[in-house]
């Protein structure tokens, strides 16, 4: 899209840019004659005609732009650009100008037509900014008078120098370069302020390392000159060498100076600065960490040149001895000192040995005064290096003579087949063992040894006559329950300087006789069964432990035979302690059988203990209640008050509990009358209104006694046995259903277990359902579930949908 501007008293004079973007045109047109006319040029467009005319018009021009500049600033610079270009065609001059960065803000830099008389007409100039030069955010000129000013404060290292054109009136060009001359406003600069190296510490003298140079905004003298070590540099062991590259920055490396020795300065920190020309000097510093590595040039050194020590010859194998001891001050693994004896030099027959890590020396064999009497060993100690540093030291160890020969012990158990043990029923003062001792250094057999006994908590003891024979023997009776073993301990002394110990250790078994009955866990136990179970019910396991071992622990469970307690409805495994029933229970005829468990071991003779069980039947509503007489008659007075009870009737339920209570209630019949009430739990007949011989002479309704079976409460559920969900049961009811397809190909049998729960705190109760499911042709099928042996109900049914009741189950598990 075209810029265009109208001279505002000339509206015939236009300047306009045309498509630029792509023709890169600059056109100046006058309507009524072509004073400029349009080129395609590059990067520009210049104008081939230039006239004072125009010039004036143009100024003038530019004077009404320049108070509207904001909103015309794109055709101003199009005018601007048109003027520099055509002024090119008739003369330029340039005006050199120079100012210091950091001048405060409105400092004057210069005039543009001073020192140039003559050169142009001076002002007022229509001033041309070249693009990008930041002129008009950074300079402010003023273009009636050609002075030029700071906007901001200059900085160098951001633009060094600005450029602009002035034309005059005359025409000519003035071209303005302002260089902005440095000052020492930036510090020498490092890239990083921590540096890390290493050398070895046999590093040869001038070997260099190059570090990172500082680098500094400014320019010539006010650029890195030089640089210094600041401290840390102990000995004077580094210095600096810098050299210039054609990029101008002043390179830095780092020479050894002296002698590196890791072992008396492992590390340095030298703080280097650069600085540059300034005047005072601007600095930068860096800190360079310089790690000496260490290198295999210290062999290790024995605290001593020569060691001494003694032993004595009855010293055992492993005896500590003596220990040497050798430093390295290198580091790591030169600095590792590793032990050893120079067997090519002494101790050929290897009596001692050494630890190559602590440098203790200890005996290797056995020592004998007699034999060899100074031992003389040369050591060498070495260190871990790539090339191995080693030194010696020599090692006299003399062996002292003592009393080396022990008193030797013997013992014979008098068991019947000489194993160390005794029964647990020895009498005190019962011979256990026969011991004798014997020193090698007497000449007199069994003579200056004594003799002790240690251990066996004071159940054991040592007898002797001679001082030459001894006895162990039973002090105190034994338990083997208590304590099934002993340790002992014979101890002979002696008499030598110093005297010599020899013992012996006796691990003595007591072994076990019948002395312990069995144990139950209980002394009464209690146990439920309901009175439907089928035989082979468990009830209960019962549990003796006999503290006795092998045989004698071994416990069998029988019942005592008792007829009164009904102890032939139940059986018990002899070797488990189950008891199941044997027959059918009546909760009738006894509800609580009392049992009665015997425990007996295998023992010689055997020993036996009880226990009662206490068996609970849990009574089935297998009984009505039955009255006392079928009829009852009786007599009353028509001026009997109300509330007179007149007879009282009575029934009885052979059940057990409460299912043998019995309530009693009018029948049908009787609700249709208001003058007699048989109170429930009483069975009295009671009158409830007044009687009238002459309405009503005589009244005949029945009674109905019925037994308290109470349903509510119990919830049924299915624990396990349907992972299919084949059935489901009625929580409240106890109806089992079906509750999907059943595929006898896919499950033949399904074992449900039922549990019924009732009261607070809940009483359970345990049944299991047995399905047997049979296919019969491909007609309506029919299924027949069977109880298999050891469940509670026998079912037969035929399956009409998926949703067919086939069990009711009640809180006693009755169908």
């Amino acid at each position: 899209m075209p810029y265009s501007l109208r001279h505002p008293q000339k509206p015939d004079h236009e300047i306009s840019e045309y498509s630029y973007s792509q023709w890169n045109s600059v056109l100046l047109r006058n309507n009524e004659a072509n004073i400029c006319s349009a080129k395609r040029i590059a990067p520009v467009g210049t104008c081939s005609i230039y006239t004072r005319k125009a010039h004036a018009q143009i100024l003038s021009l530019y004077q009404q732009a320049n108070s509207y500049r904001r909103l015309f600033n794109a055709s101003f610079l199009l005018i601007s650009l048109c003027l520099l270009f055509a002024a090119t065609t008739i003369a330029e001059h340039v005006r050199e100008l120079e100012v210091s960065e950091g001048v405060p803000i409105g400092h004057q830099i210069g005039f543009i037509g001073e020192f140039s008389h003559g050169m142009d007409s001076g002002p007022p100039y229509l001033i041309v900014p070249v693009p990008g030069s930041a002129v008009d955010t950074d300079l402010a000129i003023d273009h009636t008078t050609g002075d030029i000013r700071t906007k901001v404060y200059l900085d160098r290292e951001s633009r060094a120098s600005y450029s602009l054109v002035a034309i005059p009136l005359s025409g000519e060009n003035v071209r303005v370069v302002l260089r902005v001359l440095d000052e020492n406003d930036n510090a020498p600069t490092f890239p990083q302020p921590v540096m890390n190296i290493e050398f070895p510490e046999n590093t040869p003298r001038d070997v260099k390392r190059t570090l990172n140079p500082a680098r500094d905004l400014d320019l010539g003298q006010y650029n890195t000159q030089r640089y210094n070590i600041v401290s840390g540099n102990f000995n004077n062991a580094f210095r600096l060498s810098s050299h210039r590259e054609r990029d101008g920055v002043l390179y830095l490396d780092l020479q050894i100076n002296g002698f590196l020795d890791r072992e008396t300065t492992p590390a340095y920190t030298l703080v280097i600065e650069a600085l540059d020309g300034g005047s005072p000097p601007l600095r930068g510093q860096m800190t360079v960490n310089i790690t000496i590595q260490d290198v295999n040039d210290n062999q290790p050194i024995f605290n001593q040149s020569r060691y001494f020590a003694t032993v004595s010859e009855n010293a055992t194998v492993g005896t500590s001895v003596l220990q040497v001891c050798a430093t390295d001050i290198d580091s790591d693994e030169n600095g590792l000192v590793e032990y050893s004896i120079n067997r090519r030099q002494s101790d050929k027959e290897q009596i001692f040995r050494i630890d190559s890590q602590t440098g203790l020396i200890s005996v290797n064999k056995p020592l004998d005064f007699e034999t060899k009497e100074l031992h003389e060993l040369v050591v060498v100690a070495k260190d871990q290096g790539e090339q191995s540093l080693e030194t010696t030291a020599f090692v006299s160890i003399r062996v002292t003579d003592v009393n080396d020969n022990l008193p030797s012990i013997n013992v014979i158990f008098l068991s019947d087949d000489a194993t160390p043990k005794i029964s647990e029923s020895a009498k005190p003062g019962e011979i256990v063992a026969r011991i004798s001792v014997n020193d090698p250094d007497s000449k007199a057999e069994y003579s200056n040894v004594n003799v002790t006994l240690n251990g066996g908590d004071g159940h054991f003891g040592l007898s002797t006559r001679d001082n030459i024979i001894y006895l162990v023997i039973v002090s105190q009776p034994l338990d083997r329950e208590s304590q099934s073993n002993y340790t002992l301990s014979v101890v002979a002394t002696d008499n030598g300087t110093p005297p010599l110990h020899a013992s012996k250790t006796i691990y003595l078994r007591v072994t076990d006789i019948n002395d312990n009955a069995p144990e139950f866990e209980h002394e009464v136990y209690d146990a439920n069964v309901m009175e439907v179970a089928d035989p082979g019910t468990s009830v209960l396991k019962v549990t003796a432990f006999d503290r006795d071992e092998g045989n004698n622990s071994a416990v069998l469970y029988a019942l005592a035979d008792t007829s009164e307690t009904h102890a032939e409805w139940f059986q018990i495994d002899r070797h488990t302690g189950l008891i199941t029933t044997r027959s059918q229970i009546d909760c009738e005829t006894e509800p609580v059988p009392q049992l009665t468990v015997v425990a007996k071991d295998n023992g010689h003779p055997p020993l036996s203990s009880t226990a009662t069980v206490l068996v609970t039947i849990h009574d089935v509503n297998d009984n009505e209640p039955i009255f006392d007489q079928s009829f009852y008659n009786v007599s009353v007075a028509e001026n009997e008050p109300v509330g007179r009870c007149i007879l009282k009737v009575s029934a009885s339920d052979p059940d057990c509990g409460v299912n043998a209570i019995v309530n009693y209630t009018l029948g049908n019949g009787i609700k249709q009358l208001a003058d007699f009430e048989v109170r429930s739990a009483a069975g009295e007949i009671c009158i409830t209104s007044e009687l009238d011989y002459e309405k009503r002479s005589s009244y005949e309704f029945p009674v109905i006694a019925i037994d308290r079976v109470n349903r509510n409460g119990v919830r049924y559920s299915i624990y396990s046995g349907d992972p299919e969900s084949y059935f489901s049961i009625d929580t409240i009811t106890g109806n089992i259903r079906i509750a999907n397809h059943l595929d006898h190909e896919t499950r033949a049998q399904i074992l449900l277990n039922i549990q019924a729960m009732s009261g607070d705190p809940p009483a359970y109760g345990h049944t299991q359902v047995c399905m047997s499911i049979l296919g019969i042709s491909n007609e309506p099928l029919f299924y027949l579930a069977f109880i298999s042996l050891g469940c509670n109900y026998v079912i037969m049914m035929r399956l009409k949908d998926a949703v067919i009741s086939i069990l009711k189950l009640r809180s006693e598990f009755l169908l």
